[in-house]
C-alpha cells in the first residue's frame, strides 16, 4: 500500500505509475501515450491472467502444505493448465525481444516478473530452454 498524503494506493500497477510518474519521462513509464498503453497492456495482462494461474499455483502448492493440508489435485491441474497457457503467451512475446514493452526495461517487466517470484518454491511448471526457465 502507497499513501501519499490524502492519497491510498493498493493496486501494485497503480502504485508503479504513480511513482514514475514523479520522476517525469522515464523508461520505466515514458511521456509517450502510445508506449504507456503498451506498458499497461501488459501490466493488466499480468494482474488478470498470469498472476491468476501464479498465485493459485502458489496457494495450492506452497500455502497449502504450509497450513498442513494437501494440494486439491483439481484445482492444481486447473492452475497449472492455465499457467501453461499464459506462459505461453509471455514465452511467445519473449521470443524475439529482451523486454515485453518498447523494447527497453520499463514497470511492465517489473510486473510480470513479480508475478513469477515464488516460482520455484510454489512448483510452477517452467518449460526449460524458454524465457521462464
Amino acid at each position: 500500500m502507497l499513501r501519499d498524503g490524502d492519497l491510498v494506493l493498493w493496486e501494485s500497477s497503480a502504485i508503479m505509475w504513480y511513482l514514475a510518474e514523479g520522476h517525469g519521462d522515464t523508461a520505466l513509464w515514458p511521456a509517450d501515450r502510445r508506449a504507456r498503453a503498451e506498458i499497461a497492456k501488459w501490466q493488466l495482462w499480468q494482474s488478470g491472467h498470469l498472476s491468476a494461474a501464479a498465485d493459485g499455483l502458489m496457494y495450492e502448492a506452497l500455502v497449502r502444505p504450509m497450513l498442513q493440508q494437501p494440494a486439491d489435485p483439481d484445482k492444481l491441474a486447473a492452475h497449472t493448465a492455465s499457467f501453461h497457457r499464459w506462459a505461453g503467451v509471455l514465452d511467445r512475446a519473449l521470443a524475439g525481444a529482451d523486454y515485453l514493452a518498447t523494447g527497453r526495461f520499463t514497470c511492465a517487466d517489473i510486473a510480470v516478473t513479480s508475478a513469477l517470484t515464488y516460482a520455484q518454491p510454489a512448483r510452477m511448471p517452467l518449460v526449460r530452454g524458454s524465457i521462464l526457465g
